[in-house]
């Protein structure tokens, strides 16, 4: 994880290896089951940028209509209160994730915390995944990190 900043707001960004991993993991595993190894592996902030990134770059390619899938992924009730905040930020067409979920993260106790962490796998995987195999079928894309497998 490179930091540039935390004031005003985190300035973060994932290196190649870390970007990589994560588009790796979501086209290959069936389950959130290898981020959270690398969960694991971090600190608290750097846990908490990681499930920033998740859900941002998962943002790219989605309208909303697989967050049922989401939550089935990780076994997470809708009304639960990690998932209400979440899905309400899609109000925005996803633009709160970009100023609201970073800040809210520290408030959370750490099974929240997780929560949120493993709803941003599930949401990233399945909209990555989405978005490679429709980039295969198209016969490729620009995206650099789907020509590594």
């Amino acid at each position: 994880m490179e930091w540039s900043h935390e004031e005003p707001y985190p300035c973060f960004r994932l290196d190649r290896d870390e970007t990589i991993r994560a588009n790796l993991l979501a086209r290959l595993a069936p389950s959130v089951d290898g981020f959270l190894e690398w969960h694991a592996e971090l600190n608290t902030r750097d846990r908490h940028a990681l499930t920033d990134w998740l859900f941002r770059f998962g943002t790219e390619y989605n309208d909303g209509s697989r967050w049922g899938d989401v939550l089935d992924a990780v076994g997470l009730a809708p009304d639960s209160e990690v998932a209400t905040y979440i899905w309400s930020l899609r109000s925005d067409k996803w633009d709160g994730l970009f100023t609201k979920l970073f800040p809210w993260l520290p408030s959370l106790n750490a099974a929240h915390q997780l929560d949120a962490f493993q709803l941003a796998a599930a949401f990233f995987a399945i909209n990555e995944s989405e978005r490679y195999e429709l980039c295969q079928v198209n016969g490729g894309c620009s995206h650099w990190w789907h020509a590594i497998s």
